[in-house]
């Protein structure tokens, strides 16, 4: 038995994480978001590309992230509005 973390983006493991889309979640580009995790700006792009998957303390900061992205996506959606477009 296999001890995995479950990624709240529905994308299985967290070492199948979705980096572009909690990066875009969070309005960030890929340089933004490389400056904000200490890596360099081709790391992040190979994480979006699957080339690489993240490491332990990434992994961790990305969760970090995610559940930033979370909170902000019902913060700008909250119950009971109407979307005009």
């Amino acid at each position: 038995m296999t001890n995995t973390l479950k990624c709240a983006y529905n994308c299985g493991t967290m070492d199948n994480i979705n980096v572009k889309q909690i990066r875009e979640d969070l309005d960030l580009s890929i340089e933004e978001l490389a400056v904000k995790m200490g890596v360099c700006v081709a790391t992040v792009f190979s994480w979006e590309s699957g080339k690489r998957n993240p490491k332990r303390y990434a992994r961790k900061q990305l969760e970090r992230l995610q559940r930033r992205a979370e909170r902000k996506s019902i913060v700008s959606h909250p119950i009971g509005t109407v979307d005009a477009t």
